[in-house]
């Protein structure tokens, strides 16, 4: 699935059209993104795409995002989703930065 250059403008408005989605990851239903002005944006994936044949999950980009955090002056290269009882894990690295850890509270027990 081929993200790199998807433009945020219509996702989240008011943000620059440079602000580009740089890396990807989904698990459990999740999407985390990492964008080309240091933004960490989690999406939910709970909806079955309608066209598939197969029960694949559906992403809502027109919906906002569960969550939209400014971390970085720089961009964000690499992304990852680590989940515990009682929080998700959100995992990202910079050029400069080695990998990072921000927790968020879950609503639900995995």
């Amino acid at each position: 699935m081929l993200m790199r250059g998807f433009c945020l403008k219509k996702i989240y408005p008011g943000l620059s059209t440079a602000d580009d989605v740089t890396c990807i990851v989904l698990k459990r239903r999740l999407m985390l993104c990492g964008t080309n002005c240091g933004a960490l944006l989690v999406f939910s994936a709970d909806k079955e795409d309608s066209e598939s044949t197969s029960k694949h999950s559906k992403i809502d980009f027109d919906s906002k995002p569960l969550a939209k955090m400014k971390i970085s002056m720089e961009p964000i290269v690499k992304v990852d989703l680590g989940f515990t009882d009682s929080e998700i894990l959100l995992y990202y690295k910079t050029y400069t930065e080695d990998l990072s850890c921000i927790s968020l509270k879950s609503e639900m027990s995995f």
